[in-house]
């Protein structure tokens, strides 16, 4: 199956003639844009697939590509387009997912006792706090600290980011979790976060090290959470031994 695009370009680039009641007038065709977006590419190929017969089996194959081809560009835009609010419910879903996954996984808790005002200030904290904060974070970082060599960039980024971010952020989710909860942020404070820190220093440095030097700006939080489900469960798990 070949994909005449040269012949659709050529096709579409003839000049064509108007009319204005005068005469004939030559109109020269827009230039068509040289990358056009995922919405489009996925639109043309449908149209091509679309008129091929294809073989018992195949259309099965074809369906299912083309559904997610759809959806992973409907993603793509969404993210491009409003990434901030994109991130932040992305965020929100995957604390609370960690926090199921500490209760249920880890404490053995059951579905009868599930804490879903503690699953609830986990999703809370990651929507309102820590995804707009980290996709700003990202963003200053990609933007502020910048050195001529490469690697040594990414190593100032995740060195600022594990002594600046990192510290600040768990500081404030062990503080906004007892001060949701009713308790001491001190008390959590002073059982928690050393080892917590610790902890996240064993595992964050090497992580970002390789979000930095090879995903793209736009989904370095969506690495960062998806790693995290396992770190929101030791974190949720923490939280909740530091309040006893």
């Amino acid at each position: 199956m070949f994909l005449n695009t040269h012949a659709e370009r050529a096709e579409d680039e003839k000049p064509s003639l108007k009319s204005d009641g005068r005469g004939p007038i030559l109109c020269k065709p827009m230039p068509r844009p040289k990358n056009p977006d995922r919405q489009q590419l996925s639109l043309r190929l449908a149209r091509v697939l679309s008129q091929v017969d294809v073989f018992s089996g195949q259309d099965v194959l074809v369906n299912h590509f083309l559904l997610v081809t759809t959806a992973h560009n409907a993603s793509m835009m969404k993210l491009a387009s409003r990434p901030l609010l994109t991130q932040s419910v992305t965020t929100a879903v995957l604390f609370a997912t960690g926090d199921v996954m500490a209760q249920q996984g880890v404490e053995k808790v059951g579905i009868d006792k599930h804490n879903l005002a503690r699953t609830g200030r986990m999703a809370l904290y990651g929507g309102a706090v820590f995804g707009p904060a980290a996709t700003t974070w990202f963003k200053f970082l990609q933007q502020r600290i910048n050195l001529r060599n490469h690697n040594a960039t990414i190593a100032a980024r995740v060195l600022t980011d594990q002594t600046v971010f990192a510290s600040t952020n768990l500081f404030c989710f062990l503080s906004s979790m007892a001060i949701m909860e009713g308790t001491s942020p001190k008390d959590k404070l002073d059982s928690a976060y050393w080892p917590a820190l610790q902890k996240n220093w064993m595992l964050w440095p090497a992580v970002q090290a390789i979000n930095f030097k090879f995903v793209p700006l736009d989904h370095r939080v969506l690495v960062v959470n998806f790693v995290s489900l396992g770190w929101n469960c030791y974190l949720s798990y923490i939280n909740s031994q530091g309040k006893k």
